[in-house]
């Protein structure tokens, strides 16, 4: 059984056009890498700060019934904008489900990158400086 690839889509608004784009970043993302097995979830008019939001519930639930191998997302901060939440999600979901964590805007997210030599803290915490 070929498991499916996550794509995730948030806005904090209720902005379609936010949305839309997110989407056909991450399509565009699937044709190029040859990823034919995907479902998207999406999140409008739902606040990064709220980890309680209906479609990442339903990936969560995918990924824990061993649907998932991938959890693909435009950029971190749709996941949460919550850094600490990022990666206890990375820590206690998705890497013990035995899946990946792929942002465009940056590369795969492992445990390993947990150590801020290792970049994850950093490249995050340098994201976030550059959209304040």
């Amino acid at each position: 059984m070929y498991k499916l690839t996550a794509l995730y889509s948030r806005s904090a608004t209720d902005d379609k056009q936010a949305i839309d784009k997110q989407m056909t970043e991450l399509n565009n993302y699937c044709e190029e890498n040859n990823i034919q097995n995907f479902k998207h979830y999406i999140d409008n008019n739902e606040s990064g700060a709220n980890l309680n939001r209906p479609a990442f519930k339903e990936v969560m639930q995918d990924l824990e019934a061993g649907k998932i191998d991938k959890i693909i997302v435009t950029n971190i901060t749709r996941i949460s904008r919550n850094l600490s939440g990022v990666a206890q999600i990375i820590h206690c979901q998705i890497e013990p489900n035995q899946a990946r964590l792929i942002t465009l805007d940056s590369v795969e997210y492992r445990l390993d990158d947990y150590n801020p030599e290792h970049g994850f803290f950093s490249d995050f915490t340098n994201k976030l400086r550059k959209k304040l």
